[in-house]
C-alpha cells in the first residue's frame, strides 16, 4: 500500500502549470479563423464596392483619351482579381469551423503554401496590372506638359519600385514569419497534448 500512497502523492503534487489545456489549439484555431475571415470579408466587400465605383465612373465620365479608359479598366480588373482570390480563401476558412489539431496544423501549412503562391504569382500579376493602370491613367492628366508628365512618371515609378522592392518583401516576410510561429506553436501544443 505504501507504493500506491507514494504514487498518489506524486501524482497529486506534480506540476501541471506548463501543460496546455485541451481547448488550447481549438481556441487558437477559432481566433485565427475569425480574424482572417473578417479581414477577407472586408477585402471582398471593398473590392466589389470599388470595382462597381470604377465601372460607374467609366460609364458616366466620358474621358478624352483611350489611355484613361484602359487605366480604369485595368483598375477594375485588379479589383476583380483581389476580390476573387479572397473569396476563394473565404471558402477555406469556412470549412475550418471545427477542426482537429492535425487538421488545423495542415490548414496552416496549406495557408503558408497558398501565401507563397500568392506572393510569387497572383500578386505579381495583379501588381503589374495595377502599375500599368496607374501609368495609363496618369497620361491624360499630364500629357499636355512634358516636364510635369516626366516628373509625375518619375515619382510614380519611384513609388511603385519602393513598393515592389521594399514594402512588398517586408510584408511577405513578416506575414510568413507570423504564420510559421503559429504553425510551430500549434505543433508544440499538439505534441504536449499527445
Amino acid at each position: 500500500m505504501d507504493i500506491l500512497n507514494d504514487l498518489r502523492a506524486t501524482w497529486q503534487t506534480a506540476d501541471t502549470n506548463g501543460l496546455p489545456d485541451a481547448g488550447a489549439i481549438t481556441a487558437i484555431a477559432k481566433t485565427y479563423r475569425n480574424k482572417k475571415l473578417a479581414l477577407k470579408i472586408r477585402i471582398v466587400i471593398f473590392s466589389i464596392a470599388m470595382a462597381i465605383f470604377f465601372a460607374l465612373m467609366m460609364y458616366h465620365d466620358r474621358v478624352a483619351m483611350v489611355s484613361t479608359l484602359i487605366g480604369e479598366g485595368l483598375f477594375v480588373l485588379c479589383l476583380v482579381i483581389l476580390g476573387y482570390t479572397n473569396l476563394r480563401s473565404i471558402k477555406r476558412f469556412l470549412v475550418l469551423n471545427d477542426a482537429s489539431n492535425a487538421d488545423f496544423i495542415g490548414f496552416l501549412e496549406q495557408t503558408k503554401r497558398n501565401q507563397a503562391y500568392y506572393y510569387q504569382r497572383t500578386q505579381v500579376v495583379a501588381m503589374l496590372l495595377y502599375s500599368l493602370a496607374i501609368l495609363f491613367y496618369l497620361f491624360e492628366l499630364a500629357h499636355k506638359n512634358t516636364w510635369f508628365m516626366l516628373g509625375m512618371y518619375i515619382l510614380t515609378i519611384g513609388a511603385l519600385l519602393v513598393f515592389w522592392l521594399v514594402v512588398r518583401p517586408k510584408v511577405f516576410k513578416k506575414e510568413s514569419e507570423k504564420l510559421q510561429k503559429m504553425i510551430d506553436h500549434a505543433e508544440r501544443l499538439a505534441q504536449q497534448l499527445k
